[in-house]
C-alpha cells in the first residue's frame, strides 16, 4: 500500500528544519513513511485524532520521572544502560536497545516497565498493519514531554533536569518495547513483522527512544541544542562548541556562495529545495532550511576547496577532527544531530494533530461519538483499541446481461475490453466523490462510503456516484462502447471493518455484517430488464388483444384474460427499478433501501422537498433535479420481512419548485 505524507501549505510556512517533501520524510525514517491510522486526518490541516491512555499509565509515568529526577538531583543515579548501547542514530530494522533497569532502583521503574510491556504486547497484536503502535508512541511521547517540562519547572529542580532525564526515560521505553517484542515471540522487530507489516519501519519509534529531542521538548520552537547535546549521555558524539563552530563556518560559506550567485549552488537549490525562492535564500528561515539539508551540506564539503581551511581556524574543530579521524567523519556526526532535529519536527507536527485523553476522565457522550466514528483510539483497559464498527453507505454496481453474454460465444477478449471500458471510468467517479472500492466481483463492484473515516455527506456522495455511473453507462452505450446496462444499489447501515492479512506483505480491508449482505441482496435482480413493461408495453398489449380476439365466444375470451391476469404480475417501475406484486425486484437503474433514503434525507435537512413516500431536491454539485420515489416492497429468498425499495430519476437543471441542495 502506497503511503502519502505531506505538510499543508500553512504548516510548510512554519517549518524550521524541514523542506516538507515526502522523499525527505522517507529518508529520515528508513526509506518508508511512518505508518499511521486515519491518515486523512493527519494530512488535513485541521484534522484531529484522539488517543485515550490507560487510567494508571500517566500517573505511573509521573511517579517514575519523579523518582529519576530525585536520584539525578541527589547524584545517586547509576547509569541506566551500558555505554555500548548508546550513541548512533536509529536505523531502519535496528533493534531497540535491550535496556534493563538495575534492581536497586526500586519498584517504581519496574512497575512502569511491566505496565508498558503488557500494553505494547496488546497493541502489536491488534495492530494488523494499521500503524497503532506508531500512534501510541507519538501520543505517549507528547505526554512524557509535558511531564518532563513540568518536572523541570517544579520547585528547586534545575531547569535543565529534563535534558538529563530524557535519555534515562528513553532507556526505560526502549526496554519496555523490547520486552513486548519478546512476548510476541522474539528479541527483535522481526517477531512482530507479520502484525506490523512491510510498510512499518521502527525508525519513528526508535527516534522517540534515542533522539531525546522528542522527550525533552514539548514544541520544536523550544529546542535548546546546547542543553540537549551536553546532556545526551554520548548519544551525539560531537560537543556543542564543535557543533556551533561547524554551523557558523558552513553558514558563512553558504552565504558567500549565495551572494556570489554560484550557479552550481543554485542548481542544488533547484534540485533539493524547489519551493525555496532565490530571494528567500538569505533570510534566517531560508538559511536554516538550507543548512539542515544533508545533500546541500555534502555539496559544500565537496565543492568548496577553502572550507577545510576555514574549519581549521577553529581549535575546537581541529581537536574534534583529530578525535574522529577526518573532516568527513566530523560532517557525519554533525548530520546526525541535524537528522534528529528534523525527525523531531516531523514528530511534533504529528503530535499537534493528536489530543491525548486519560481513561476515566472523558465525557461519555463525546467519547462514544468519537469511538463510533473511529477517531478515538482507546489504549485503556478495554480489549478493543479501536472501534471497527462504522455507519457506512454501501454501493453495489452490476452489469446486466454480462453472464449471458459470456455464455453466448462472445470472446473473452471482447468481454474484458468491455469491462475495462466500464470500470476504468467508474473508478474515477468513485474517487471523485470520496468512495472506496472494496472489491471487484466478476462483472460487479462493491464501493463503500465512510470507510475508513466517515463524512456526514457520505449517503449523498454515494447517490451522486450512482447518478454519474448511470450517466457514464448511457454515454458508453450511445457510442457503442458497451451494450450492457448497469444495476446500482445503495444501502446505509452499521458494518464492521475487517483487516485481513493474506501474507507478510498484503493487507486487505473489507466490510462485513448483515447490512453488507442486505446491500448485496438489493443489488441482485430477478429479471435482467425491468423496463420490459415500459419499453414493450404497447407491442405486448397488441399481441394479447390479437390473441383474445381470435378466440370464439365471450366465455373463452373471458377465461383467457382471467388466465393471463393470474399468470402476469403487475409491476411498478421507477427509472429502471421495478418490484412486482410478488415482491420480485429487478433493476437497471438505481435502487435504494429505506435506510439509504432516510440517511440522504438527514443530510439534506431542509433542502429536500417531501413527496408521497419519497423526496425531491436540486443538487448543485451535479446540476441535477433528483426525485427519489417509492417503488414497492421487495421480498428476498430466506427472509420473511418485506423491504421498501426506492428508485431514482433525475433531469438536468433545476425544476420549478424543487429546493436546492449544495
Amino acid at each position: 500500500m502506497t503511503k502519502v505524507f505531506y505538510f499543508s501549505a500553512a504548516e510548510t510556512k512554519h517549518l524550521r528544519f524541514l523542506v516538507g517533501e515526502t522523499r525527505e520524510v522517507e529518508d529520515l525514517f528508513g526509506g518508508r513513511l511512518p505508518l499511521l491510522p486515519e491518515e486523512d486526518l493527519f494530512r488535513s490541516e485541521k484534522g484531529r485524532v484522539y488517543v485515550e491512555m490507560p487510567a494508571n499509565l500517566l500517573p505511573a509515568t509521573q511517579a517514575c520521572i519523579e523518582d529519576l529526577a530525585s536520584a539525578v538531583e541527589k547524584g545517586t543515579l547509576r547509569e541506566s544502560f551500558p555505554r555500548s548501547e548508546r550513541g548512533g542514530p536509529p536505523q531502519a530494522g535496528q533493534h531497540a536497545a535491550g535496556v534493563e533497569i538495575p534492581s536497586q532502583r526500586g519498584t517504581v521503574e519496574e512497575a512502569l516497565l511491566s505496565q508498558l510491556e503488557s500494553l505494547l504486547t496488546r497493541i502489536i497484536r491488534q495492530d494488523r498493519r494499521r500503524g497503532l503502535l506508531n500512534l501510541f508512541w507519538i501520543a505517549y511521547s507528547k505526554k512524557i514531554a509535558q511531564i518532563l517540562l513540568e518536572q523541570s519547572a517544579r520547585g528547586s529542580a534545575s531547569p535543565t533536569v529534563r535534558y538529563r532525564l530524557a535519555p534515562l526515560v528513553g532507556g526505560i521505553l526502549a526496554s519496555a518495547q523490547q520486552r513486548a517484542l519478546r512476548q510476541i515471540g522474539g528479541d527483535g522487530w522481526e517477531a512482530a513483522a507479520f502484525q506490523l507489516g512491510r510498510d512499518f519501519t521502527p525508525a519513528l519509534v526508535q527516534a522517540i527512544f534515542h533522539d531525546q529531542f522528542p522527550l525533552a521538548e514539548v514544541t520544536i520552537q523550544q529546542v535548546n541544542l546546547q542543553h540537549l547535546i551536553e546532556n545526551s549521555q554520548g548519544r551525539y558524539a560531537l560537543s556543542f562548541k564543535a557543533y556551533r563552530d561547524l554551523y557558523v563556518a558552513l553558514k558563512e560559506r553558504m552565504v558567500k556562495g549565495i551572494t556570489g550567485k554560484d550557479q552550481g549552488l543554485y542548481a542544488q537549490f533547484r534540485r533539493w529545495i524547489p519551493s525555496l525562492a532565490p530571494e528567500q535564500c538569505l533570510t534566517e528561515g531560508g538559511l536554516m532550511r538550507i543548512l539542515f539539508h544533508p545533500q546541500l551540506l555534502e555539496y559544500l564539503f565537496r565543492d568548496y576547496s577553502d572550507l577545510p581551511r576555514q574549519l581549521s581556524a577553529s581549535a575546537v574543530l581541529v581537536q574534534e577532527k583529530e578525535r574522529h579521524g577526518h573532516w568527513g567523519n566530523l560532517l557525519e556526526k554533525f548530520l546526525a544531530i541535524l537528522a534528529a532535529l528534523r525527525r523531531c519536527e516531523v514528530l511534533h507536527l504529528l503530535r499537534n494533530k493528536i489530543e491525548v485523553l486519560q481513561e476515566g476522565t472523558r465525557r461519555e457522550e463525546a467519547h462514544s461519538r468519537l469511538f463510533a466514528e473511529g477517531r478515538l483510539y482507546a489504549f485503556g483497559a478495554s480489549a478493543m483499541v479501536v472501534n471497527n464498527a462504522r455507519t457506512a453507505t454501501i454501493l453495489f454496481a452490476d452489469l446486466r446481461g454480462f453472464t449471458r453474454a459470456s455464455e453466448s460465444g462472445v470472446s473473452e477478449r471482447e468481454l474484458t475490453d468491455q469491462l475495462y471500458a466500464v470500470f476504468d471510468p467508474l473508478n474515477r467517479i468513485v474517487a471523485a466523490h470520496g468512495g472506496r472500492i472494496d472489491k471487484f466481483i466478476g462483472d460487479g463492484v462493491m464501493v463503500t462510503f465512510g470507510i475508513p473515516a466517515g463524512h456526514r455527506q457520505d449517503p449523498l456522495r454515494a447517490l451522486r456516484t450512482a447518478l454519474q455511473i448511470q450517466e457514464m453507462m448511457a454515454e458508453l452505450r450511445s457510442r457503442k462502447a458497451t451494450n450492457f446496462h448497469m444495476g446500482v444499489s445503495l444501502h446505509t447501515g452499521r458494518v464492521f471493518v475487517a483487516h485481513f492479512l493474506p501474507d507478510e506483505a498484503r493487507r486487505e480491508i473489507t466490510v462485513i455484517g448483515r447490512h453488507v449482505n442486505f446491500a448485496g441482496r438489493l443489488s441482485s435482480t430477478h429479471e435482467s430488464d425491468p423496463s420490459l413493461e415500459e419499453e414493450r408495453k404497447e407491442e405486448f398489449n397488441e399481441m394479447i388483444e390479437s390473441l383474445a380476439q381470435s378466440l370464439t365466444g365471450q366465455v373463452e375470451e373471458g377465461r383467457f384474460r382471467s388466465y393471463l391476469a393470474s399468470r402476469l404480475h403487475r409491476k411498478r417501475v421507477v427509472a429502471g427499478v421495478a418490484v412486482d406484486d410478488r415482491g420480485h425486484l429487478s433493476n437497471i437503474g438505481i435502487a435504494l433501501s429505506l435506510d439509504a433514503v432516510e440517511a440522504i434525507r438527514e443530510v439534506l435537512g431542509g433542502g429536500a422537498q417531501e413527496a408521497e413516500r419519497g423526496l425531491s431536491f436540486y443538487d448543485k454539485v451535479l446540476g441535477r433535479s433528483i426525485e427519489i420515489a417509492y417503488v414497492g416492497d421487495a421480498l428476498f429468498k430466506g427472509v420473511e420481512k418485506a423491504f421498501p425499495i426506492y428508485g431514482v430519476s433525475y433531469t438536468r437543471g433545476q425544476k420549478s419548485g424543487v429546493r436546492s441542495q449544495e
